[in-house]
């Protein structure tokens, strides 16, 4: 399964990169960046490179003895971190795929897309971000999704840099389609912005591929499961359980978070059962143990599709 900044390079060049490949400009940039450090921001309608600009970022600050931190709020097309997540990895070794960083965080959204979820997503990337420069990254870079056409999408990408304030905001378009994202921010004097054209050969992928892309990402998430059974409390799902809208039925196989007691999600469980009679419900999630759980985070996304050996 090749990862989405591997489809890109392979679709921009045929091959792997090498240092001579590099479209025009982006080396300017990948060095501008990795000799100030700090946080910068990658902006861009889908298929438009960002991933591939990230990953080669990381490698080559990686590869010059920077920590390196990656914010993965692609929650759609997650490469850190499984989908419905903001992840947050850190560069320990030369990478292949971005896939390959150490995971030290995730903030859970509950969703395959930030339409719906201005809020979370905003919030989960500023706690990421957060987290990364507290571990001592020296360059943290912030992969987003591709949503910018929609007024949803300004108002997204306008709360993440206020929010996070990244030194470094790197654009990719093909005709300045998301310009309208940027305007407002052209004078500020602490912002650098980085205009970059997308190479011709990139190609768009259809919505059957992200999905297909999505799916394998869950699976092998889920590939090894510990099933638990835990109390039907209210404490724990954090509501009144008679606003629950059953039937059961709409319960199983619930994506949900996972939250300790300092409200840091430590991964995804899927819910298999409730039994009312009993107030206990079934769970299967990658965690090997189930005591730090103390909260579960509720989505609207059923997994039907996958398939489970606890």
């Amino acid at each position: 399964m090749f990862s989405k900044q591997q489809e890109e390079e392979k679709n921009l060049l045929g091959c792997e990169m090498g240092k001579e490949d590099y479209p025009p400009g982006w080396r300017k940039v990948l060095e501008q960046i990795i000799d100030q450090g700090k946080v910068s921001m990658v902006l861009g309608a889908p298929d438009t490179g960002k991933s591939t600009f990230v990953r080669l970022l990381a490698r080559e600050a990686f590869a010059r003895g920077k920590r390196v931190g990656v914010v993965d709020a692609d929650m759609g097309q997650s490469d850190i971190g499984p989908p419905s997540t903001v992840g947050l990895g850190f560069v320990e070794r030369k990478l292949d795929q971005l896939s390959e960083s150490t995971l030290r965080g995730l903030y859970f959204i509950g969703s395959f897309s930030p339409e719906g979820n201005l809020l979370p997503a905003v919030v989960g990337t500023k706690k990421m971000v957060d987290k990364g420069l507290a571990l001592g990254a020296q360059v943290l870079v912030v992969d987003t999704t591709g949503l910018v056409h929609k007024e949803a999408g300004k108002i997204l990408k306008k709360s993440k840099i206020e929010l996070v304030s990244p030194r470094h905001l790197v654009l990719l378009q093909r005709n300045g389609e998301a310009e309208h994202l940027i305007l407002p921010l052209s004078r500020r004097r602490n912002l650098i912005i980085h205009r970059l054209s997308v190479p011709s050969k990139v190609r768009r992928k259809s919505k059957e591929a992200r999905r297909k892309y999505r799916r394998e990402r869950l699976q092998a998430y889920f590939k090894k499961n510990f099933s638990f059974i835990l109390p039907l409390e209210e404490s724990l799902l954090g509501r009144n359980i008679s606003s629950f809208s059953f039937p059961e039925d709409d319960f199983v196989n619930l994506l949900v978070g996972l939250e300790d007691e300092e409200g840091e999600t430590l991964g995804l469980g899927i819910i298999k059962e409730i039994n009312l009679p009993k107030k206990e419900f079934s769970l299967l999630t990658p965690l090997g143990e189930s005591g730090r759980i103390k909260r579960l985070l509720l989505s609207t996304i059923q997994l039907e599709f996958l398939s489970f050996s606890p």
